[in-house]
């Protein structure tokens, strides 16, 4: 049976106007809440430019300062971002060098990789020349 104008096909209650069915609303996102409350905490976002300026800094440190700030895994003394606390620590163990290169890498960028192009065996590379003439209708008005 089709549906008569102004009718739905089943039997939900219709709100009046101003009446909604969902009083509470939507519910707030998880990550739309924590970030929230991280903001209203005064914690900044990790963005790269300041986690870049962060390694800048950590590198320019003395060593006992690193050392500091890697602290123990416990320590609930050390309030410095994570993400800082691991590079110090990563920055003083075998792996040092190759933390201190991706560091490098993150705040200022990869260097410059030059290439050389050549032909086959090392031959210069031959470039071929096409020209376009393009020509006109002689209309025989000379």
């Amino acid at each position: 049976m089709p549906f008569k104008k102004g009718e739905s096909g089943n039997n939900a209650k219709k709100f009046k106007i101003g009446e909604t069915g969902n009083p509470n609303g939507r519910p707030v996102k998880v990550f739309t809440q924590l970030s929230k409350e991280w903001r209203e905490r005064g914690i900044e976002r990790a963005t790269s430019h300041a986690i870049a300026e962060a390694f800048e800094y950590l590198l320019a440190l003395p060593l006992s300062e690193v050392k500091e700030i890697a602290g123990r895994a416990d320590d609930e003394a050390n309030d410095m971002p994570m993400a800082v606390r691991l590079a110090a620590k990563e920055l003083l163990g075998r792996r040092a060098l190759e933390v201190l290169k991706e560091m490098l890498d993150r705040s200022h960028g990869k260097p410059r990789q030059a290439v050389e192009h050549s032909g086959r065996d090392g031959a210069e590379i031959q470039v071929k020349k096409t020209v376009v003439i393009e020509l006109t209708p002689d209309d025989g008005s000379d």
